[in-house]
């Protein structure tokens, strides 16, 4: 966390590490790829990937000093807490994304942009899905510093955007869509992306035990931070291919454990050969 400063622009969502083990806190997500395995929440860099700051999630914990809110607020207020006034932007999914957030975040000195469930209160009835709104169509609403965006991609279909960014209402000559849009597509995948990373080059073993499987999943995502690091501190040089990188990085993690293991001595009369 102290060796990376994130972008202007970083997003929150959930990975799903793949495991089927005894586990009680063990989440089925039918949109993920693996559907069942150890949900973790993410803070990650909208445009380099990099993963900030996570939180497992552990499920309801006895009261005591370990128990915490699972509620995406509160969720969301942990994991920004260290970017706080730092005048970045959070992108966030219709899970997360709430009136009070966007507020929090103001007071806070971040903004959001973010898709919100249709059935808030906070909706108006005119920017709900409705058969006599055009294709393509949009319709802007503005309160203090939040404002509200509703376009019509398809027939009877609306996407409801929350956004506390500066927005005048402006539309993409190009697309027809609204900036606020164009902007939360191009900002909302860095978790998933992410994910996408570990399940292509994975350290993962079959286990049953849920500590190695979280083990594996953090070496995963400090592989693709150290690849991000190394990249933008030789920013002139060609990058090597991510599996090439990934092999020489794990090589240079053993090369200290190695040459001490060449130190090692035979005693006359043994042999150092492995018994089976």
């Amino acid at each position: 966390m102290n060796n990376y400063i994130p972008g202007e622009f970083i997003t929150i969502d959930e990975m799903l590490h793949p495991f089927r083990g005894r586990c009680g806190f063990v989440q089925y997500m039918p949109q993920k790829p693996p559907k069942y395995g150890i949900k973790i929440y993410a803070l990650c860099d909208s445009r380099t990937y990099y993963t900030w700051n996570l939180e497992i999630y552990c499920g309801h914990q006895r009261d005591g000093p370990f128990q915490t809110s699972n509620k995406p607020f509160d969720i969301v207020r942990r994991l920004v807490d260290p970017l706080k006034n730092s005048k970045r932007n959070l992108t966030t999914d219709n899970y997360y994304t709430s009136y009070p957030l966007a507020d929090y975040l103001l007071q806070n000195g971040l903004t959001l942009i973010g898709t919100i469930k249709k059935n808030k209160k906070v909706i108006p009835s005119e920017f709900l899905p409705n058969k006599a709104r055009i294709v393509g169509s949009s319709l802007f609403g503005f309160q203090d510093e939040i404002n509200l965006v509703s376009y019509v991609p398809k027939k009877n279909k609306a996407v409801i955007i929350l956004s506390s960014v500066d927005d005048k209402g402006e539309v993409d000559e190009a697309t027809n869509k609204p900036t606020i849009i164009l902007d939360y597509n191009r900002t909302k995948s860095g978790v998933d992306t992410v994910d996408q990373k570990c399940a292509t080059y994975t350290t993962q073993r079959t286990t049953r035990r849920w500590p190695l499987a979280i083990f594996f999943r953090i070496l995963d995502v400090t592989g693709i931070n150290a690849e991000i690091g190394f990249n933008n501190t030789k920013p002139t040089e060609e990058s090597p291919r991510r599996r090439k990188f990934l092999n020489e990085l794990g090589v240079s993690l053993m090369e200290h454990h190695m040459a001490e293991r060449a130190k090692i001595i035979t005693l006359p009369g043994t042999c150092n050969k492995a018994k089976w």
